[in-house]
């Protein structure tokens, strides 16, 4: 099976204190609460970077105007597991 994805860096900064991994499956209301909550809620550097699968109830059109996440961007539904693994190079 093959998996189509986009991997999108908007971050500006590259010195973290560590990285949040959030995948989701069209649940952009929990997305932007997890989020906010992050940000709001911490006092070290964190990357976020989101692993969305398919998106189809909006979350691909927000997440691209977030100018401070990054993010991959699957066609289908590809797993946790995959979608873990290929945040590596992000």
């Amino acid at each position: 099976m093959e998996m189509i994805f986009t991997k999108h860096t908007q971050s500006k900064d590259d010195n973290y204190d560590f990285t949040v991994l959030i995948p989701t499956w069209n649940n952009l209301d929990i997305l932007k609460l997890c989020i906010s909550s992050l940000i709001e809620n911490t006092q070290t550097k964190i990357q976020i970077i989101a692993i969305v699968n398919e998106g189809s109830d909006g979350t691909r059109e927000w997440i691209q105007t977030q100018k401070d996440l990054d993010f991959i961007l699957a066609e289908k539904n590809m797993g946790i597991c995959y979608g873990l693994n290929i945040t590596r190079s992000l």
